[in-house]
């Protein structure tokens, strides 16, 4: 099976992917060619500790400068936090359809703590997996989230910080003017949410509804679930929102984080972040501040498995 691990990032977005795509080489233990697409720049200089550590690893880093993207030339909204590069992630994937059996597209504010088995995703005869987006909860007592149209006909949801995309099963360059035409829908109106702030996964949701199929929550874990018990143990977690892993916080890096990134920063040949005596007090004492929304996301991340264990039982969609 050809397996591919793709990461689109533009210049300012760099000292994350790095760590993000270290974070992969070092602890996936599948056999995977990494791609790192660049948006308006050529990409890392040839002696960039990171393609050196992939080569290390017998893994070395394709880096290709996406050009053939027709989103490139819209101006297109996005949130205060998400630039326009988000939206050439079809782009980058469907450069990649006609030489791998699947592609894991991965967000470059994610960090890979585990192995996740992409050779063993059973995809039920659907286009893409991907991870359920933790904040499309909507429940009552939820704060600071979107609020669903009345009318919204797309029950489930998924985050499009992680997805995996079998291209054994649908024609992805047939896909690019749906997805195209709802990112221009999406512009005008979204049919998702009310005043929405999402970027490329409304288009995403929209073009792949009905089509895809969901992965362990344990695999694109986000930062909605900060400080609880999902997130210490996730084996991929997500920094969603303006806040990311670096630079450290230690109101929101715990123990594992701080000690994983020191890794990554020494296999980098790198200064590990800066660490001091009683970060983990902070850490303590803040997710006993944010008690109340803890509850609210262990409650989602409850209720996410329980749909996720009755969708289990559906019926496949036939061969």
């Amino acid at each position: 099976m050809r397996l591919a691990l793709a990461m689109l990032t533009d210049q300012h977005g760099y000292p994350l992917a790095r760590y993000a795509m270290a974070s992969a080489l070092l602890t996936q233990t599948e056999a995977f060619h990494p791609h790192l697409f660049v948006n308006g720049w050529d990409g890392p200089e040839p002696d960039d500790t990171v393609l050196a550590l992939a080569h290390r690893l017998g893994k070395p880093i394709a880096v290709t400068r996406l050009r053939d993207d027709p989103l490139a030339a819209m101006t297109l909204k996005t949130a205060a936090h998400i630039t326009p590069t988000a939206y050439g992630k079809f782009a980058a994937l469907e450069t990649l359809a006609d030489r791998y059996d699947i592609a894991v597209y991965a967000d470059t504010d994610i960090l890979f703590f585990d192995p996740i088995s992409v050779s063993t995703i059973d995809f039920r005869g659907n286009a893409i997996a991907a991870v359920n987006d933790l904040a499309d909860c909507n429940a009552g007592g939820f704060y600071q989230l979107q609020v669903h149209h009345p009318d919204r006909t797309h029950r489930h949801y998924f985050n499009s910080g992680l997805i995996a995309f079998d291209f054994r099963n649908f024609d992805m360059h047939a896909m690019r003017e749906t997805y195209l035409a709802n990112c221009v829908r999406h512009q005008s109106g979204c049919p998702i949410y009310v005043r929405c702030t999402t970027a490329d996964q409304c288009p995403f949701n929209l073009t792949f509804a009905g089509n895809w199929v969901a992965l362990p929550l344990a695999w694109n874990m986000q930062t909605f679930a900060l400080h609880t018990s999902a997130w210490a143990t996730a084996s991929v977690r997500h920094y969603t929102g303006a806040r990311k892993f670096l630079p450290v916080q230690a109101r929101r890096a715990d123990r594992r984080e701080r000690d994983f990134l020191r890794r990554i920063a020494i296999a980098l040949g790198e200064e590990p972040p800066r660490a001091w005596p009683g970060m983990g007090l902070v850490y303590w004492a803040n997710s006993v501040r944010r008690s109340h929304a803890r509850g609210l996301a262990e409650a989602a991340v409850a209720r996410i498995e329980t749909e996720m264990s009755n969708r289990s039982a559906e019926p496949a969609i036939p061969a």
